[in-house]
């Protein structure tokens, strides 16, 4: 007898059944994004006399405070070990999920995105980036973005580039917390001003977007050669609820960083202030919202085009 059933048809390769074919757009809108994010922060705290105000005012009180016990510089010298302590972990965070993943291209391309970011970090702040000096500020030279806080923010790149799915988003914010806390501290020891933070966090999301592209390209690629079919999506993280929830905190910590500012920017340039330390406070804060913005969105843009 001649069966007359029809064979089963494959969700993944019809038109009706198919998910939505991941692409690299938003990515590539994402890129788009924080480059005009980086441009917009170099020109309102570097080549603007407000903004170079606002943020020397934050550079003075940290030393100001520092200046005014000798032991807090001491105490606070293990905050010179944080790049190296943060390196080391990445590597080890890298080996690690190349032992999950039982591959090495997906983390070396993670690795690669992160050794980009640095690379970037040192060529626009010792060659493509200039510092001018607009008599607000002592400006012996450009600090902007921080070589410091790169650090810490490439390795967030790597380890939630290279991790599977599941841990993504909890890396993302946790890289966030580590990379606030970096470049917290370079302000805090009087190295840097927030504005050289914050282009940080953004030379590394800018880098961590183009690894994004490639590591999805890779993937797709070895999803078609091996299954001969379109790949499955990419799969949501299991906290990916934290990616949408901390950005808006970010938001709320930046504005009130503005809000504690806005009332000295009239001072610019007639001779400072009286406290300083309220433009610490300030910068502290909007070092945190932003690393609460910029690498959860990360994340977030990353997510349609990374599989597992």
């Amino acid at each position: 007898m001649v069966s007359l059933a029809l064979p089963a048809l494959d969700p993944a390769t019809t038109r009706g059944g198919a998910s939505p074919r991941p692409t690299p757009a938003l990515p590539i809108l994402g890129l788009f994004a924080v480059a005009a994010a980086f441009g917009f922060v170099f020109w309102a705290f570097v080549l603007t006399v407000r903004g170079q105000w606002v943020d020397e005012q934050a550079l003075v009180g940290a030393k100001r405070f520092l200046a005014a016990d000798a032991t807090q510089a001491a105490s606070m010298s293990w905050l010179n070990h944080l790049p190296e302590v943060v390196g080391l972990v990445c590597a080890a965070g890298l080996v690690v999920c190349a032992i999950l993943r039982r591959d090495v291209v997906v983390p070396l391309l993670a690795a690669l995105a992160a050794g980009l970011a640095m690379i970037a970090t040192q060529l626009l702040k010792h060659g493509l980036l200039t510092r001018p000096d607009l008599g607000v500020s002592a400006a012996w030279g450009n600090s902007f973005p921080s070589g410091h806080t790169t650090v810490a923010a490439a390795a967030t790149v790597a380890l939630v580039l290279a991790a599977p799915a599941h841990g993504r988003t909890v890396l993302a914010v946790l890289g966030a917390l580590a990379s606030a806390v970096t470049g917290a501290a370079t302000v805090i020891m009087g190295w840097h001003r927030p504005s050289d933070v914050v282009g940080a966090f953004l030379v590394a999301a800018f880098c961590s977007l183009l690894g994004a592209l490639a590591i999805g390209g890779v993937q797709a690629f070895r999803a078609r050669v091996e299954l001969g079919r379109r790949s499955a999506p990419p799969r949501t993280p299991a906290a990916g609820w934290l990616s949408w929830l901390c950005p808006p905190v970010g938001i709320v910590a930046v504005a009130v960083a503005v809000g504690l500012s806005a009332p000295g920017v009239s001072m610019a340039g007639q001779g400072g202030t009286d406290d300083p330390g309220l433009y610490v406070g300030a910068g502290l804060l909007f070092i945190a919202g932003a690393a609460l913005i910029v690498f959860p969105l990360m994340e977030l843009v990353s997510r349609r085009w990374l599989r597992d």
